[in-house]
């Protein structure tokens, strides 16, 4: 006869727990009851055994039996929106898109291309994308990223070594002039593209390596910042960064407000079915001017994922639209003033 394995036992009763204090939480925080809550996700069971998992109560109930189905739930909730909202017909994947293509084909000096956005605008996932596709289409991986940190300083040799290692090739030595000269010699092998997130956060060291590398290597750039910061690091180093905005840039691209148009793409095709019909057009008027300077892209998102969890509970309609957007700006509102 085997001993149980008490060990994972514990291990299950305590997850299962866990996971429904989490579910509880997060009813009460929405103004759900338990009652409402397990009418929407009925794998929970009935009010009594919800409960007693609450309670941490299983000397009449095995946590094992139970634990996949609060796990599909609580994944339910959590993925019921996706992090990345974006879609290549989009318009601002299209410019990013038909900008880094014409960088792909360019024979010239011209190497660089400059993305701006506020946050939100969506240029990091829109690179992200682009990468994706350009990845996707090679034998061997074409685009790298990096994120710059504002624990960088002005330090090159933070940005070297995250380059190197992005191209798997380790530190490459201790002293800058030895990382940098390593870089150098894998990025002559073959052509590649880098794109850098939060350039805003450089100095002019950093920018003088970036100029380096593209003088010296068949490297491409893509440099993503915010617009505000990147003017005040232009501004601080005028001399050095037209340096990279003469010859070398291929195109400087700033990303404008989100459009009703696109608003409209993203609601239609993340809602679920039958989404909101007659209503879409004037749902995502609503949507895209509450997210101008409110997040954006983001704010659209996270009202998607609010749509998404009251489609679960009766049809959408523009009412629904306006809850959401109201919940999500109050959220804002609420997370300013706090900070």
């Amino acid at each position: 006869m085997s001993t149980p394995d008490i060990t994972n036992t514990d291990a299950a009763q305590q997850e299962l727990r866990e996971i429904a204090l989490t579910l509880r939480e997060h009813a009460e925080a929405e103004d759900i009851s338990i009652k409402e809550l397990i009418r929407v996700y009925p794998a929970l069971g009935s009010d009594k055994t919800f409960g007693v998992i609450c309670k941490g109560d299983f000397s009449e109930l095995k946590a094992e039996n139970w634990l996949d189905a609060y796990r599909s739930v609580l994944d339910a909730m959590s993925d019921s929106g996706e992090s990345d909202p974006l879609y290549e017909d989009l318009s601002t994947t299209k410019e990013v898109r038909r900008q880094i293509t014409r960088l792909k084909l360019s024979r010239t000096n011209a190497k660089l291309v400059i993305i701006e956005g506020f946050t939100g605008s969506g240029k990091t996932s829109a690179a992200r994308i682009i990468a994706s596709k350009y990845n996707g289409m090679a034998a061997t991986r074409q685009v790298f990223t990096i994120e710059a940190s504002a624990g960088w300083g002005d330090r090159p040799n933070a940005m070297l070594t995250a380059m190197l290692k992005a191209l798997g090739r380790g530190d490459g030595g201790r002293s800058q002039a030895a990382r940098l000269d390593k870089l150098c010699e894998v990025l002559a092998e073959r052509p590649v593209m880098f794109v850098i997130d939060e350039v805003h956060d450089f100095g002019v060291r950093c920018l003088r390596v970036v100029k380096t590398i593209l003088s010296t290597t068949p490297t491409k750039i893509i440099l993503l910042a915010h617009p505000r910061l990147f003017k005040n690091l232009e501004r601080e180093n005028w001399d050095d960064l037209s340096q990279l905005t003469g010859n070398r840039l291929l195109a400087r691209i700033h990303l404008g407000t989100l459009t009703v148009e696109d608003t409209e793409t993203l609601l239609q095709r993340r809602l679920p079915a039958p989404g909101l019909n007659g209503e879409l057009k004037e749902a995502a008027e609503v949507v895209a001017h509450a997210a101008l300077n409110n997040g954006n892209l983001a704010f659209v998102r996270e009202v998607v994922v609010r749509l998404i969890k009251a489609a679960k509970k009766n049809p959408l309609n523009l009412a629904a639209v306006k809850t959401a957007v109201r919940k999500e700006l109050n959220d804002r509102n609420s997370e300013a003033k706090a900070a």
